[in-house]
């Protein structure tokens, strides 16, 4: 049986480089598929409609052409931009670290929503938190770590602090976090 010539799903934007000319290697984490990697075709021109919808950390819902290589984005529209993230430097931070952790823990197309939920979850606080102490940001990035490493199987460090968290999630990856610098 083979695949079907087009599918959409939602999905949160890990991280996205230049390809080509015009174009974008994004790696998603999606609701259906987990994460995954797809090309966005001209979106480095400035009249391109979806290159707004392919920036770090938004909810959006995309469609996709199935091609012999990477799945091909042909439509976007954002869900959720999490605006407010970007006003606040350690909103900032917390999120990359979010979505770096989910980038370097998941294999590709390894289906999991209640992660995906989490991580709009997370995402929303960091987004409506412009105001709060930086502590409660942090717990909430500390309870998605733990829901997490739970949900995965991994176990749990004997301390749960947020720098013990993130050693045992780079032990895990066995690699240093690039958004750890100056996360607590």
């Amino acid at each position: 049986m083979s695949s079907p010539k087009s599918f959409s799903d939602q999905a949160i934007v890990i991280k996205r480089h230049n390809y080509a000319e015009a174009d974008r290697i994004v790696t998603l984490f999606t609701l259906r598929r987990g994460k995954i990697a797809a090309i966005a075709k001209g979106v480095r021109k400035s009249i391109s409609r979806k290159a707004p919808h392919i920036e770090p950390f938004s909810h959006t819902k995309l469609f996709f052409a199935n091609t012999r290589g990477m799945p091909l984005i042909t439509q976007a529209e954002t869900l959720n931009s999490f605006p407010h993230i970007r006003d606040n430097l350690q909103s900032t931070r917390l999120a990359f670290h979010i979505i770096e952790v989910i980038d370097k823990l998941f294999p590709e197309e390894q289906s999991q929503p209640e992660v995906f939920k989490a991580i709009i979850k997370a995402l929303t606080f960091l987004d409506s938190s412009n105001l709060t102490a930086e502590s409660e940001q942090q717990q909430v990035v500390s309870h998605f770590h733990l829901s997490l490493l739970s949900q995965l199987g991994f176990g749990l460090p004997t301390k749960k602090d947020p720098d013990s968290l993130t050693n045992f999630i780079e032990e895990i990856i066995d690699r240093r976090l690039t958004a750890r610098k100056h996360l607590t």
